[in-house]
């Protein structure tokens, strides 16, 4: 056997110990062939080298397994790359006001145009409300949109369109904020994340080529594996098509989430679940990830996880404690404010709605996977996860919560008897002055030992994976880790951003551990990524430089040279240009027949393989033709070069979305 790609010359680092912290023994190269892992040991790697194999000179850098994201939101992250956006800037409300002024400038358009603006830094900037919009003096309809996109801000035009939205709150998990003067136009959770997905619905090829950038994006950061934390329809169509077109180059998996209106009680959780599995069984069909074959490892789409919004945001009043907050951001204006309410934040589902939903996720084999920033919320998931277990001792079930802001101390020690995986958002250990004072104004100095306690989830035996939770912030996977390691915002300044000392830094392994074997297993993926293996798929990364031997303040600098997903190599630094830039079929793979997938407006696809002969004879005819849009992709049995000319042909069922 003669291998087609080899890395000599370096470390790598196979994450092959048992986790979550094994010795390390790197080796010294790794081979793929036929999409799949080889070990030379020592030189043997020249023995694997044909006339056709690629053999790659380290040079002292790192191979290691490709970096699995097990919380993110990968189609919403590539919206804000390609749209209007605020960069994640602090601002005030005036310099805001001046920025979307700008936009506006440059982008006119009509009285009736929406303008949508992403990536507002609520936090570290300034609340904002639809009488700070209405300065901006347009008739346009205007939604601003926080980074974390739990925040969407509505001038009066675009509340007046846009009502439903501002008007339930409440059944859509969250809140429209009032002001003294009445409606501020400010959506809080809820409401403003499915007031993005209604704002931000396109026809399925842009949003497939939208997905397709982010996706690149990911992949330039060396990451194969994704978890959609909120896999909504527009992001599964959209993935499915790059799976049709052979250009999906991550390994997909997603969470499909219930709403508090969807389950507004224990009785109805069975039917809620139920009507999820129904929708979630269109996606598994044939698209499981990782599939053998196709010359390697095609990577899939899985979705075997439910979501669930537990609680919101601290900064807001919204994340759900065990005993009150001291004072909170009202959110219209003010600096500050007694909470409302009992004081402790926002539950969206009770304890005994929560137990039914978890219980119901079990009888299907489904994993909960749960937005649970606080100790009051995650007593809501520990109890539900509870609840489960005893159900269902012998199935093989993995919840998991994700941020965790604030823990308390008994926390730890329940999730590891329960078997609740927590994902980790590293960079909020990254704190800045203005953060820390936040921080005790809400949670007084007791409850501070609490905060962003990643340490302390492994030492107390937790299994702890990542999730970069994109693009609640930019996207900057090794930026995060450098955070992880030294508890100080990466990129910023040591006095700008002292260190959190309420925890202990982590190591580089345990990070990389978390990114790679324990994301894996949240997935329910470990026995084939995560880890580079004899057999498994070569999903891997190739790193500039070593990387064992790093200062943990130069993580942030690290430089990925190549990502290969299944042996494929998907990205590179060498390659230039346009994101699109590789949709020429290659030479190798004459295109003798078109895989053909009708989609229509009601979401029923066909697909159907005919010749280049057939397709222009229909071509010849597509004046006769309403409706349908047709796309063409290679065979993907041969379709390395991910050949996609859409052909704009048109058919009786209606065109598609």
């Amino acid at each position: 056997m003669k291998a087609d790609l080899v890395f000599y010359n370096g470390e790598v680092l196979a994450m092959d110990g048992d986790w979550p912290g094994a010795e390390i023994h790197p080796r010294d190269s790794v081979a793929v062939a036929d999409g799949a892992v080889v070990f030379p040991g020592d030189d043997g790697w020249k023995a694997l080298c044909g006339p056709s194999t690629e053999a790659v000179d380290l040079k002292g850098g790192a191979v290691i397994p490709g970096l699995v994201d097990a919380h993110l939101h990968p189609l919403w992250g590539a919206r804000t790359i390609s749209g209007n956006s605020l960069g994640y800037e602090p601002l005030g409300v005036e310099a805001t006001l001046d920025r979307l002024r700008g936009l506006l400038a440059k982008d006119p358009g009509g009285p009736d145009e929406l303008m949508t603006v992403r990536c507002w830094e609520r936090h570290g900037g300034a609340d904002l409300t639809s009488d700070d919009l209405e300065m901006l003096g347009t008739q346009r309809p205007v939604v601003l949109f926080s980074g974390d996109c739990h925040t969407a801000v509505l001038n009066r035009r675009a509340m007046f369109i846009y009502r439903e939205f501002t008007e339930g709150g409440a059944c859509l998990g969250g809140r429209s904020l009032v002001g003294p003067s009445g409606p501020s136009g400010v959506l809080e959770d809820g409401p403003a994340m499915r007031l993005n997905d209604e704002l931000s619905r396109a026809e399925l090829r842009a949003t497939a080529e939208t997905l397709r950038k982010g996706l690149k994006a990911l992949n330039s950061q060396g990451v194969t594996s994704v978890m959609d934390a909120r896999a909504t329809v527009d992001a599964l169509n959209a993935a499915q098509l790059l799976w049709e077109y052979d250009d999906l180059t991550v390994r997909y998996s997603g969470a499909w989430e219930i709403l508090p209106s969807d389950c507004p009680s224990p009785v109805a959780a069975m039917g809620a679940v139920s009507d999820a599995y129904r929708r979630l069984r269109r996606f598994r069909r044939g698209l499981e990830s990782p599939e053998p074959g196709h010359g390697g490892w095609r990577p899939g789409i899985r979705m075997s996880h439910l979501k669930f919004f537990v609680d919101g945001m601290p900064g807001y009043g919204t994340a759900r404690l065990r005993t009150p907050y001291l004072a909170v951001r009202d959110g219209t204006g003010g600096t500050s404010a007694v909470p409302v309410g009992d004081g402790r934040g926002n539950a969206y589902f009770d304890a005994a709605t929560l137990s039914a939903l978890f219980l119901a996720a079990g009888e299907h084999g489904l994993h909960p996977h749960c937005h649970a920033i606080a100790d009051g919320a995650l007593d809501l998931v520990l109890d539900a996860s509870a609840a489960m277990r005893r159900r269902f001792p012998d199935v093989d079930l993995r919840p998991a919560a994700a941020h965790l802001d604030m823990v308390a101390e008994d926390q730890y020690a329940r999730m590891r008897e329960l078997g609740v995986a927590a994902v980790l958002s590293f960079q909020w250990a990254g704190y800045t002055p203005e953060h820390v004072g936040e921080a005790l104004a809400m949670f007084g100095p007791e409850r501070m030992p609490g905060l962003e306690t990643h340490g302390r989830f492994l030492d107390a035996g937790v299994v702890a994976a990542y999730g970069s939770d994109w693009p609640v912030e930019c996207l900057d996977q090794w930026g995060n880790f450098q955070a992880g390691a030294t508890r100080r915002m990466s990129g910023v300044p040591e006095g700008l951003s002292p260190r959190l000392g309420n925890d202990r830094d982590l190591t580089l392994m345990e990070i990389l551990y978390a990114a790679t074997r324990a994301s894996a297993w949240v997935l329910g993926m470990e026995a084939t990524v995560g880890r580079l293996a004899e057999g498994l798929p070569a999903d891997l990364a190739v790193i500039e430089g070593p990387l064992l031997s790093r200062d943990p303040v130069a993580i942030k600098d690290t430089r990925v040279k190549r990502t290969l997903v299944g042996g494929r190599t998907v990205w590179r630094a060498e390659w230039t240009g346009a994101l699109g830039a590789r949709m020429a079929m290659s030479a190798w793979a004459p295109l003798r027949r078109l895989k053909v997938l009708a989609v229509a407006s009601d979401g029923v696809s066909a697909s159907l393989w005919v010749s280049v002969a057939e397709m222009v004879a229909v071509a010849k005819f597509s004046t006769l033709l309403e409706g349908t849009w047709y796309h063409a992709a290679g065979s993907p049995t041969r379709n390395h070069g991910f050949a996609s000319g859409f052909l704009g042909l048109r058919g009786p069922s209606g065109r598609t979305e």
